[in-house]
Order: C-alpha cells, then sequence, then structure tokens
C-alpha cells in the first residue's frame, strides 16, 4: 500500500491482501495545516484484457464511480492579499480554476541513445505505469507511432495511468484507462507542426507481460539518430486551484470582470505580476493536466489560437527549456476521442 502526506509518498507493507482498518502514523505535525485527503483505489478494470487503443469507433467505456474530490487549498495570493483589494476577493474566489499539478522523479535512465551496443533497454518502471520517458505500454500487435509528415517513428514523451489520477468532475478527465503522448520531434532541430503528434487512449490495462510488447530494441537507431530523450521520471498527481490572472485575461474571451471593479483590478494587474513571474520562475504551475498555460517567452504567440482547452503542459525535467502543450475540444474528451488534438512545441 502507498500514502501520500504532503506530497510524499510512503510505503506500507501489507502481510495479508486485506488493507488494514487503521493506519497509525508518527509524524511531527509542527506547523502542519491538513488541506487535503484523497484515496486511491486500484479499479478492477484494469485486470482486464487490453483493447486497441482509442481513436477507433468502439463506445468509450463507463468510467469509475469515484465521488467528486473536493478541494480545500487556496492559493498564496489570495491568503496574502493586500486590504486595498479585499473587495476582489469574493470574485477571485469565485473564478479559481481547479487543475491536476504532477511532479517528476527520476527513476532512472534507459541505455544511452549515444552508446554502441545500446538496445534502448533498462526501463526501471513497468509498462503500465504513469511515466515520463521510458517503455510504453503496447499490447501486442499494436503499431508503433509514426510521424506522417517524415516517417520517423515518434518519441515517447509519457503516459498517465489515469487511476492514479484525483478526481475533478469539471476536467472530465478518464478515470482508468492509459493515456499516451507521442511527439514527432527532432529534438535539436525543434522542427515540429501541431500536426506531429499522437495521442493513445487504451480504456482498459493488462498487467500481464505476456499481453504486451516488451522488446525495444528496434526504436535504438531513431533515439540515437535523433537524439531522444533517454530519462525516465515517476509522476505524482495533486489538485490544486488558480486564478490564472494573466493568461485567462489574454487567452480566454469568457472571462469577464465586472464593471464596477474594473478599475480596481487595473491595480491589482501590477500586484499580481510578482506572484505570476514567480509562478512560472519557481515552476509551480507548470507540469499540470487542465488550467490555463503559463504564458512565458513564445508561447502566447504559438498558443493564442489554439481550438479547445488546455489538456496537458509539460516543461520536460530533463531540458528546461523544451515546453509542451495539447488542446482538446470539451466533446471530444467528453467521448474519449483523441484524434483532434491539437499539439504545440515551444524551446526557449
Amino acid at each position: 500500500m502507498i500514502f501520500y502526506l504532503n506530497n510524499q509518498s510512503f510505503f506500507y507493507p501489507l502481510e495479508t491482501c486485506d488493507p488494514p482498518d487503521t493506519l497509525h502514523l508518527s509524524y511531527d505535525t509542527t506547523g502542519l495545516k491538513l488541506q487535503q485527503v484523497r484515496v486511491l483505489e486500484s479499479p478492477t478494470a484494469e485486470r482486464g484484457i487490453c483493447r486497441s487503443a482509442v481513436g477507433d469507433s468502439s463506445s468509450p467505456p463507463k468510467q469509475r464511480p469515484l465521488p467528486p474530490q473536493e478541494i480545500t487549498d487556496m492559493p498564496s495570493f489570495l491568503e496574502d492579499l493586500p486590504s486595498q483589494f479585499e473587495p476582489l476577493r469574493s470574485f477571485l474566489e469565485a473564478n479559481l480554476v481547479p487543475y491536476i499539478k504532477f511532479t517528476a522523479t527520476e527513476a532512472g535512465h534507459l541505455n544511452s541513445a549515444g552508446y554502441v551496443g545500446s538496445d534502448w533497454g533498462g526501463d526501471p518502471l513497468e509498462l503500465w505505469q504513469s511515466k515520463i520517458g521510458g517503455h510504453p505500454y503496447l499490447p501486442k500487435g499494436t503499431n508503433y507511432p509514426i510521424d506522417a509528415e517524415t516517417g520517423e517513428m515518434m518519441m515517447f514523451l509519457m503516459q498517465i495511468n489515469c487511476a492514479d489520477l484525483p478526481v475533478i468532475e469539471s476536467l472530465n478527465l478518464p478515470r482508468q484507462g492509459l493515456l499516451q503522448f507521442y511527439m514527432g520531434l527532432d529534438v535539436p532541430m525543434c522542427a515540429l507542426s501541431p500536426e506531429q503528434h499522437r495521442v493513445l487512449y487504451y480504456p482498459d490495462v493488462s498487467k500481464d507481460r505476456n499481453d504486451l510488447i516488451t522488446d525495444f530494441s528496434f526504436l535504438a537507431e531513431p533515439a540515437s539518430s535523433l537524439e531522444w530523450y533517454d530519462q525516465v521520471y515517476t509522476l505524482s498527481f495533486f489538485v490544486q486551484r488558480d486564478v490564472f490572472w494573466t493568461a485567462r485575461q489574454q487567452l480566454d474571451d469568457s472571462f469577464e470582470i465586472p464593471e464596477h471593479l474594473i478599475e480596481l483590478c487595473e491595480e491589482f494587474d501590477e500586484w499580481i505580476l510578482d506572484y505570476e513571474d514567480e509562478a512560472t520562475y519557481n515552476r509551480q504551475r507548470i507540469n499540470k493536466l487542465g488550467g490555463y498555460p503559463e504564458l512565458h517567452s513564445e508561447v502566447e504567440e504559438k498558443i493564442e489560437g489554439a481550438k479547445g482547452h488546455l489538456l496537458l503542459e509539460l516543461q520536460h525535467d530533463f531540458n528546461c527549456s523544451d515546453n509542451f502543450y495539447f488542446y482538446i475540444e470539451s466533446s471530444d474528451l467528453a467521448n474519449l476521442s483523441f484524434n483532434n488534438i491539437e499539439s504545440y512545441f515551444v524551446r526557449d
């Protein structure tokens, strides 16, 4: 069993198959304020037989019946809001946007793509785990994604086991299955169009390795020639909220400020700028599902005309100047259809 405290994972060995009714913790609670508790369950659907990736005409699976997660955290700028901006508080709180923040912890790396004799093996994580990099979950008989423009194999960017995600009803993300992101990316040249990507969704996940492709030596040559990232990271997910003040004013036409607050908001623009800059610089909101993108460098120019809403924003830990964005229409996400996603790559 794994449980989380302050976003840190702890492992609790079980002598039986049944979880304990009570878990006793010895933890220094000095200065600790409880903001959120979530229980992770292993859905029985993950034991089913894998089906082909969605992109086909099969009907979407039923969502795992979990209650919506209560969101109790408050962004720091509201806790530090100066008294002069108190008339804005109720408006700001009403416009907080929940999103799923994820953190990456390096677990190891694949055999170096530049090493003679490398077979692009050695993934320290399981094929069905949430991860950045490593080997993808591919049922036997599945074709590895190919860049239609170049004919080259796409780089496997990351995958998310949706059972790991906290539930936010407004995001409408799958509650089971596995979501994968591939990019047709020549990393050194940074040449990428919105069409050079692939997003695959497997509604059911098999943990029987006999069902899956396990030999990825066929990726060694493209990984070496295109200088793919070889680091592998585990992922942890948790809920946050923010108003995304700058991004919403510039990218969201539906975001309206009441007329009687417009003058005060002009002063607020200057005050919150430091918070927004710090959030971007310290990567507080980067790497997320949902929400709005961080408007740094050329991001606004690149994605200003993006259709739908932000599905994924990833700033790769191996190269923090490489930023990936995936957008999806709400109707497509509701139908678990990932054929019409738009993707963007920005290197600062």
